[in-house]
């Protein structure tokens, strides 16, 4: 038997006054590129969680998927450019790196976010050519190049977009992470989590890139379409198409980004990060088709689930805790059940043990989070599936031999809401992936 098709996604994308014209007159999203770290470096400065968090997440984008961009830190101040949600557009193409620079010129009608043109987006830094860079920086290092007083930001990361329907004001991210008014409808009336914290847990601490659930997208949309004055835009947004000829996103050394990283080092073999692991989900879990996929739509193994959630990075708690990874699948003949599978990734065997605490830990905060619009279809119900994922060799460079592991007995459980709505839960078995990489070093 085989989990149904998937449903499309929606993203919500973080950019900034100077960048969200570039999506308005050209159709292309760009993101920073962050720079890898130097394995070199060891163990403890391998881990390069920015690139691949920010990779993971991303590579999610598919075609037919919906992108709405959080605008944040507008630079000019007019009614079009609060901080705020604003879209919304189509995904036409999947996420690829670009060296091109973006071109953005003086339109009749609409206006640059500096007073000289044109301005550009660059695909690589003028100075060094390395596609690398944060806000502030170049991946070496250098300055970012200005127009005028203004920045010109290095964005080596492309997803191609189209305008599905464009609204003309954003709507405050106050109304949508802190209004709790309803919206008339069950579905929309919820709590918006995903991407609450992400602009509030200073530098590091959030994420670019997120993807809403389903019914966050909803409330988001109807916020939107009732902000007072609100207008749609309905002339082409699109005044300057500029897609460029996609590059591959690779490693540093050249390699495919699904393959990971390894250097030997004083006769240790050292992995270079366990979230290459997150990243090469990334590229097989949107494809039903895929060994990943297949493994999980086996360990569900029902005909009347379909896929309906994915998100690497799914944030739990205040402080930005994180689950690694989050599957949601919805019954098609109970929508009021979900069936949510949970993913923590280890560097190697050593580490599972703590990975089977920390999905424990989740279960009540998946509960909550997850079941926010059961309800509007009858008796709320919950099926966690933990899973946890390790590389199949240890630091020291040896496969580890009589592995034992604790493991919490399936259970059931029932939980009551703030709204008095009640929920009950079933955590099913645990499961353990083993990856052993085909590139690994002897």
């Amino acid at each position: 038997m085989h989990v149904g098709s998937d449903k499309p996604l929606v993203h919500q994308w973080t950019l900034n006054g100077y960048t969200y014209p570039f999506v308005l007159c050209t159709n292309v999203a760009a993101l920073p590129h962050p720079k890898p770290s130097p394995i070199e470096r060891g163990p403890a400065d391998a881990r390069d969680t920015r690139r691949h968090d920010m990779l993971s997440s991303a590579l999610v984008a598919k075609p037919g998927d919906l992108l709405i961009f959080f605008q944040a830190d507008p630079q000019r101040s007019s009614p079009e450019s609060l901080r705020g949600l604003v879209g919304v557009y189509r995904v036409v193409g999947d996420l690829y790196s670009s060296n091109q620079d973006l071109v953005l010129n003086t339109p009749s009608n609409f206006k640059l976010p500096v007073e000289t043109s044109p301005y550009l987006l660059h695909g690589v830094c003028p100075l060094c050519n390395t596609p690398y860079s944060n806000l502030k920086q170049c991946g070496q290092g250098h300055d970012l190049p200005v127009n005028g007083d203004c920045p010109e930001y290095i964005l080596n990361l492309r997803l191609n977009v189209e305008p599905e329907i464009l609204f003309k004001f954003p709507v405050p991210d106050e109304s949508v992470y802190a209004d709790f008014l309803s919206l008339g409808n069950c579905l929309a009336d919820t709590l918006v989590w995903t991407g609450r914290h992400d602009n509030a847990m200073g530098a590091g601490k959030g994420s670019s890139v997120r993807i809403l659930l389903p019914e966050e997208a909803l409330r988001i949309l109807r916020l939107l379409a009732n902000f007072p004055g609100q207008e749609i835009i309905d002339q082409p947004s699109c005044l300057n198409p500029q897609h460029a000829q996609p590059l591959p996103i690779s490693n540093p050394d050249g390699s495919p980004i699904e393959e990971m990283v390894f250097v030997k080092s004083g006769g240790k073999v050292l992995i270079g990060l366990h979230d290459m692991l997150e990243t090469a989900f990334s590229l097989q879990v949107r494809d039903p088709c895929s060994k990943v996929r297949v493994l999980l739509d086996k360990r569900l193994s029902s005909s009347d689930l379909y896929c309906e959630y994915v998100s690497p990075e799914y944030p739990i708690g205040y402080t930005g805790n994180e689950i690694d990874y989050v599957l949601v699948y919805r019954s098609k003949s109970n929508p009021a059940q979900r069936h949510v599978v949970i993913v923590e990734f280890k560097r190697d065997f050593g580490e599972v043990q703590s990975g089977v605490f920390q999905l424990w830990f989740y279960i009540p905060w998946v509960v909550q989070v997850f079941s926010g619009c059961l309800p509007c279809f009858g008796d709320a119900e919950i099926h966690i599936h933990p899973l946890v994922v390790f590389t199949g060799f240890s630091t020291s460079g040896s496969r580890q031999r009589n592995r034992t592991v604790d493991v919490p007995c399936p259970t059931s459980l029932s939980m009551k809401r703030l709204d008095g709505k009640k929920v009950t839960c079933q955590v099913h078995e645990y499961s353990f992936w083993e990856c052993v990489p085909t590139n690994m070093p002897q």
